[in-house]
């Protein structure tokens, strides 16, 4: 069985592709299936969604860690040409390799719905959470937006798509020939937590994840000058991650009291969140994000926005604390005083979470199976 794994290039693919060593971070549902797939007879294609220095035109590499090279696809502004150039690159590669199956992530909906229009192989479309831009596409109004539509509509062989709250069921019963094709919805994994702690003499309020804008970061540091300015000196800060709101957040929370973390070897956020007395997690596009997911697992306590969309994994939030969308900084603050005047809210129960072990084999068996 030969296969094309054809994906976006992830912001955690970006360094490793940059160093030419394989030192993947974030997109764990990507970066895990690339190296389980990395003993089979499989074509690793990576296409670039930002221009890269060093590649204009595609390019093979090697990256030290892989055993098979990696294609890449350059970046074109103009999206015409960007989506020529794939799917014409992803058609050739196809014609002289011979796929028997081909697996694309949702950034890669075109090539995905003409491999499976002209029935090059087998193919298995990837739906990595459903993004605003997508809920869109149902208005239809734009010709983009029908083209979009239309390609959805292809009969792929096999639909799987991440369960982070952002709706992928819904929305896929609207978008998508569900009567016509399998869909799958999976939650994604958790690796084992340690027991180790980072020891603080204040209470710790926790953030994880990146510092954009729909991740509520901007709410969030707002929230955390209103309570410094009220308690100074009473609680500590730590923001893990990195982002483009990154030197608004430094200068909005700039206090002795509040450190900033860009990376964190993996293996070590489980201290954190077994240190924090609160993870705080705005995400606006879904509630079961992988850093939820590790924070739910750890039994650490939680606050988060009140959730859009209904799961089949709500009984996860148990014991969760949720703020208003609407209102989202007094009701923050309001749950930092509480946790102040307690001294912290105490932990959860852990929530047993399948590990990305079998995360993975799950979705393996899914593409074998095919």
């Amino acid at each position: 069985m030969k296969i094309l794994y054809a994906v976006s290039l992830f912001s955690g693919l970006l360094e490793s592709v940059k160093t030419r060593k394989w030192n993947p971070t974030g997109a764990p549902t990507i970066y895990k299936m690339i190296e389980r797939l990395d003993s089979e007879d499989v074509e690793f294609v990576f296409c670039a969604t930002e221009k890269i220095d060093g590649f204009r035109w595609i390019k093979k590499i090697y990256l030290n860690g892989l055993m098979h090279p990696v294609w890449i696809v350059p970046y074109f502004k103009n999206r015409i040409l960007r989506e020529f150039v794939r799917t014409y690159f992803l058609c050739k590669l196809h014609r002289k390799e011979g796929f028997d199956k081909a697996y694309f992530n949702n950034g890669l909906l075109f090539p995905a719905a003409w491999f499976t229009r002209r029935k090059h192989c087998k193919v298995i479309f990837r739906i990595m959470g459903v993004y605003p831009s997508m809920w869109k596409t149902l208005e239809r109004k734009s010709i983009i937006q029908r083209l979009e539509s239309a390609a959805y509509a292809s009969h792929f062989w096999y639909v799987i798509c991440t369960e982070d709250g952002s709706g992928g069921p819904e929305w896929m019963q609207k978008m998508l020939s569900v009567k016509y094709i399998p869909v799958r919805t999976l939650l994604n994994g958790v690796d084992e937590t340690g027991h180790e702690i980072v020891q603080t003499k204040k209470p710790m309020i926790l953030w994880v994840g990146q510092l954009k804008k729909d991740k509520g970061c901007l709410e969030f540091s707002k929230a955390i000058s209103i309570l410094r300015d009220k308690y100074p000196g009473r609680f500590l800060t730590v923001v893990i991650g990195d982002g483009p709101e990154l030197e608004y957040m430094a200068c909005e929370m700039f206090s002795l009291d509040t450190k900033f973390i860009s990376k964190i070897p993996h293996d070590e956020i489980h201290k954190w969140y077994n240190s924090c007395d609160l993870y705080v997690s705005l995400n606006k596009l879904g509630h079961l994000s992988n850093t939820n997911l590790e924070a739910i697992a750890s039994g650490c306590p939680i606050v988060m926005l009140e959730p859009e969309y209904k799961t089949l994994y709500d009984n996860l939030l148990d014991g969760c604390l949720f703020v208003s969308r609407n209102n989202t900084v007094d009701g923050l603050v309001g749950v930092f005083e509480e946790m102040l005047r307690h001294h912290g809210f105490g932990l959860r129960e852990p929530v047993k979470i399948w590990s990305w072990e079998n995360r993975i084999n799950e979705e393996l068996k899914i593409i074998g199976d095919i």
